[in-house]
């Protein structure tokens, strides 16, 4: 191991420790103005600190909610995909304002893709039950896994049912 050279630091003051820990912070991860807020107020920062770290940190491109938006939506839907509902209660609770949500899920979750989602999601689940053998079982397991994404009961029964007969007639 080499040693390292001896650079000049930047002296260690609150200011600097907690544009540090913010820079830190948002390399893990995007965040929301909200989370990055939050978690600053947990390290016993000034709210006029924050203020100006925030401030800095949305000049500098660091934080952005509208783009955290889009971004959440996308990895949702390649990732883990939910009703539009349950994407939308997620980014809500994450500090995103209601109306960046809803252009969020405009742009990347339109209400007309959500039947197209869930009868994707069915058709997986229903594969993956296979083995089990008793029908009913089997529909109550895929209703129950698309209730916990947050599709509405209609929805659910209406792409089961859509399921069940294209295995009826062998698709």
């Amino acid at each position: 191991m080499r040693p390292r050279p001896n650079l000049p630091r930047r002296p260690k003051t609150p200011r600097n420790d907690a544009w540090r820990y913010l820079t830190a912070l948002l390399s893990y991860r995007p965040r929301t103005e909200a989370e990055a807020r939050q978690r600053l107020q947990q390290r016993g920062i000034s709210f006029d600190e924050i203020e100006r770290l925030i401030g800095e940190a949305r000049q500098a491109g660091m934080i952005d909610d509208r783009l955290f938006a889009k971004l959440w939506v996308e990895d949702r839907m390649l990732h883990r995909p939910l009703a539009r509902r349950a994407v939308s209660q997620e980014l809500r609770r994450k500090g995103v304002d209601a109306p960046l949500v809803e252009q969020a899920l405009q742009d990347g979750y339109p209400v007309s893709r959500e039947p197209e989602v869930a009868l994707r999601l069915a058709r997986m689940r229903f594969e993956r039950l296979q083995t089990v053998a008793d029908p009913e079982k089997r529909t109550r397991r895929v209703l129950g896994f698309l209730d916990r994404r947050g599709f509405s009961r209609d929805l659910a029964l209406r792409v089961v049912r859509q399921v069940e007969q294209e295995e009826d007639r062998g698709e």
